[in-house]
């Protein structure tokens, strides 16, 4: 079984739990759902960090999508769509005062 899978099952499994217990204690859906919400997520986050590493380790090591010579490519292309900014020409009336008499 995947790692992902195996830690995706046991969030679920732990968010189950706590929500059916509260739903047996009296609690309204909602806030059944919300309090199963926060306490699954501390006790996977405290709990199965093992499990987390080892999902995160396997996609760290996934084949990446894209080659570095193309990634390379794009980065040299994306250099060629900036334009370069013009400089400001000395006649073009930019930053010239007239006087009244002109």
């Amino acid at each position: 079984m995947p790692a992902w899978l195996r830690y995706a099952l046991i969030r679920v499994g732990v968010f189950a739990l706590v929500f059916a217990v509260l739903l047996l204690l009296g609690f309204h859906y909602v806030w059944a759902g919300l309090i199963a919400a926060v306490v699954g997520f501390c006790v996977g986050f405290i709990f199965f960090r093992g499990q987390r590493d080892e999902v995160a380790t396997q996609l760290a090591n996934r084949k990446p999508r894209r080659t570095t010579d193309e990634s390379v490519e794009d980065a040299e292309d994306a250099g060629d769509t900036v334009a370069p900014s013009a400089p400001a020409s000395e006649g073009d009336g930019r930053g010239q005062r007239q006087t009244e008499g002109e």
